[in-house]
């Protein structure tokens, strides 16, 4: 399911590039309503969120170790919570945490 999404996703986002050399095409893209684009909006951000889960999930990423659950909590609070550029600076975040940041231990960790 998640492979399909992604096909239609780049088929789109390749449709949206090239109709940007044409201002017909172009002023047709404008004239969608800001409420149909704040849900396509949301969609995105929720689909690019869902992927970075089930990213963690395949990889078995353990949140038992406190020094991972720290990155995901600081990468998911800055993605959110800034308007602009706000993933931009939640990938910077959670770099500079992993490489400045030693390994924690909790008591149930091998």
């Amino acid at each position: 399911m998640f492979r399909t999404i992604h096909n239609i996703n780049s088929y789109l986002c390749s449709f949206f590039k090239f109709t940007n050399f044409f201002a017909k095409l172009g002023a047709v893209i404008q004239s969608i309503p800001v409420a149909v684009m704040g849900g396509i909006c949301i969609l995105l951000f929720g689909m690019i969120a869902a992927m970075g889960i089930r990213h963690l999930i395949e990889e078995k990423v353990s949140l038992a170790n406190m020094k991972n659950l720290v990155i995901v909590a600081i990468i998911f609070i800055i993605g959110i919570g800034y308007a602009h550029n706000g993933i931009a600076y939640a990938t910077i975040a959670g770099l500079l945490i992993h490489w400045l940041v030693p390994n924690f231990t909790t008591k149930n960790e091998p």
